[in-house]
Formats: C-alpha cells, structure tokens, sequence
C-alpha cells in the first residue's frame, strides 16, 4: 500500500527512504529506535529477499546488502551498557625499572573500534601531584608508556569526546620498587664475554689486571658530543 499513513517514535532514525516508482518521498523505509535497553528496526515493506539477487544482478556482488545489513544486524544486537571508551592499566602492577602501560580503546555505534580521538590522561600519585599527558589513537598505537614513576599508587583519569560528549573512565595501578641487580647474584661470564664483543671491548679476568691495565693506557680517548631532544 504505497500511499498508506502510519505513525512512529519521534526519537527514530530513518535509514532508507521510500521511493514510489521515480519519486523519492520523505516516508520512512527502513528505520530504528532505542526501546528501553533494547533497539529496534522496522522494514515497511516485503520482498527484502529480492534485493540482494538484484544486486547481484546488476553489478555481480552483493556488497551493499550485505554491508548495510550485517551492520544493521550488530547494531541491534549491541546492548547500550557497553561503553564507547575504555582506559586501563596493562597489569595492576608495575615496577620501577619499567614504563607503565595505559590502553584506551574508542568504539562507534557498531562497536566497532575507531581511531584519531585524542586521549586526555591525568596520573596522579599519592602526594597529590598530577602529571598530565595526551596523545592520539592509531590503528598501531592506542596504548601509552609512562617510564620513571617511583614507587607508589597511582590513580589514572583517562578521558576523550565521543560525538560531541566527553566519556572519562577512572582506575589505579601499582608501582613496586625493583631492584635488577639483585636478580641475579652469580656472575654470567658468557653474557659479558657478548656484551664487551658487541660493544667493541674487551674481557678480562680477575687475573689479568696487567692486561687491562696495559690496555687501558694504550687506549686514546676520543671526544664526545651529546645532544638531547625533547618533544
């Protein structure tokens, strides 16, 4: 019934609009709305199963269908409690040796993950002090390495604008002291043997103080220029 009236939620949002033969209305097709914790879609219309062999019919995929469906299918499925944007710490806990790892995941309506949002983090640790550092989410980078925190707790705010809406999560993590020296009290001769070859030194014994003395006086020293950037 091509000319039929019918009535739906103001809060609906209209996907397909109908077209009689080649005029183009402005009657809703194909539509959604959110009912309480659940989403809802109406297709005013039938044969939906023709569409995809006339696709493929006409341009030999069915792409579009297929595309526009499926997403269709997991946007109802997703339930609203799902959060757009998460924040959390790698592992609860740290040490000192190493930098602490902050993940920030950013998801469209789909739940699907999205990049180029700015993440806004604030680490404050247990005097009161607030360090403040902000960085952009990329398909190879949506994680954030903090190095030199001391030993403590630290508690993070992590937040970025989702359509307009500013989305902010909270936690906290643990940074123990770590001392590497004493990991490891009995000399590894073959590793040092590595490291002095690699470096271009050279191994000693502690009965070839001569060596390395004779060595070292024959050694010329070479000047250095040290430079540092920071971004």
């Amino acid at each position: 019934m091509p000319f039929g009236k019918f009535s739906y939620p103001s809060n609906a949002q209209v996907i397909l609009y109908q077209r009689i033969g080649s005029v183009t209305t402005d009657r809703p097709l194909l539509l959604t709305w959110p009912d309480g914790n659940r989403k809802l879609a109406v297709l005013i219309g039938e044969g939906l199963w023709r569409w995809r062999l006339n696709e493929f019919a006409d341009n030999g995929n069915t792409q579009m269908f297929d595309e526009l469906f499926s997403k269709l299918i997991q946007y109802l499925s997703t339930l609203e409690e799902k959060r757009k944007f998460r924040s959390y710490p790698l592992q609860n806990e740290f040490s000192n040796a190493e930098p602490a790892v902050i993940e920030s995941q950013v998801y469209n309506d789909l739940y699907e993950l999205v990049y180029g949002n700015t993440i806004r983090l604030e680490i404050r640790n247990e005097q009161g002090e607030v360090s403040t550092y902000s960085y952009i989410t990329s398909p190879g980078s949506s994680r954030y390495r903090i190095g030199g925190l001391k030993e403590g707790i630290y508690r993070f705010t992590a937040s970025t604008s989702i359509n307009d809406k500013k989305e902010t999560v909270t936690g906290q993590f643990l940074v123990r002291a770590q001392n590497v020296e004493a990991q490891n009290l009995t000399a590894d001769f073959g590793l040092l043997r590595t490291l002095s070859k690699e470096s271009g030194g050279k191994f000693y014994t502690s009965n070839q103080w001569a060596d390395l003395t004779a060595d070292l006086q024959q050694t010329k020293t070479a000047s250095l220029i040290h430079s540092e950037e920071t971004f």
